[in-house]
């Protein structure tokens, strides 16, 4: 296989042995790596994927790799390099997270009590916008 062999996703079957060009930590870096290797015009595709499901969402490492031909291992592997060269340094601090603040259930309680007394005072004191006025029983 050349550099310069266009990529065909209509082909059914890989014909060369595959090996492991990128161990990835779920489905959508995988994919996202595939298409890397796809704009060099190297075939790639994702093995493992559907494994992670199979654990029920639990973290699991080494179940979807990305795999090419053996013949475009190292083209794959140069181009992976270039592309891991331009990404942003894992070192930037991470923007800083506002401490969320612990919520009072009685913000809860009051807006209950507030909401049901609006309607109360719509039901019973202004039958007109609440529904019919309820007359008290009288013995």
């Amino acid at each position: 296989m050349t550099a310069g062999r266009r990529v065909n996703d209509d082909e059914a079957s890989y014909h060369l042995p595959m090996k492991k060009v990128y161990e990835a930590s779920h489905a959508v870096e995988a994919h996202m790596i595939v298409d890397v290797l796809r704009q060099e015009n190297i075939r790639a595709r994702v093995e493992g994927e559907y494994l992670v499901g199979a654990m029920g969402g639990l973290p699991a490492s080494g179940l979807v790799r990305v795999v090419v031909d053996e013949d475009d291992y190292e083209l794959a592997r140069r181009a992976l390099e270039r592309w891991s060269a331009t990404q942003a340094d894992d070192t930037t601090p991470p923007l800083r997270a506002v401490a969320a603040r612990p919520r009072s259930p009685w913000g809860y309680f009051a807006a209950g009590v507030l909401a049901g007394a609006v309607l109360t005072y719509l039901g019973v004191i202004h039958p007109a916008l609440g529904g019919e006025r309820v007359e008290a029983c009288r013995p």
